[in-house]
């Protein structure tokens, strides 16, 4: 094909920018001591995995205790939304713990917000910019 002068096009693959809503701000109680001996940490996270055969994304919603450092629970979905946080945090059980986060826009929702006080916890969310 060189010899023809022949080239192929591509296109890079664009990565989907995070939505963070910065305006929202609660406390670092966490503060990065993820040494905590502290077993009321719950650290959670929204990824999207690339899933063409199904639809363009599947996101994975998971719990971490920062005590253990093992997978409190995942959920999987087919849309990034609150739905999704809701769910992870109903089937989460427990009371009275920190919910350590992002500023995603799912986190910081009044809803979510709401959801967690009503669960008689905290929302820690890092610092903007990590």
């Amino acid at each position: 094909m060189i010899r023809w002068g022949l080239v192929t096009l591509t296109s890079k693959k664009r990565r989907k920018a995070e939505i963070k809503n910065t305006k929202v701000k609660y406390n670092d109680l966490v503060t990065r001591n993820y040494n905590s001996k502290i077993d009321n940490i719950i650290s959670t996270d929204v990824s999207y995995i690339p899933a063409t055969a199904i639809h363009n994304h599947i996101y994975l919603s998971v719990a971490i205790s920062h005590k253990t450092k093992k997978i409190e629970l995942w959920k999987i979905s087919e849309n990034d939304d609150i739905k999704l946080i809701f769910v992870t945090l109903d089937e989460l059980d427990r009371k009275g713990f920190i919910l350590h986060s992002d500023h995603g826009f799912q986190y910081s929702s009044y809803e979510v917000t709401k959801k967690v006080e009503e669960m008689n916890s905290q929302i820690s969310m890092i610092r903007i910019g990590n």
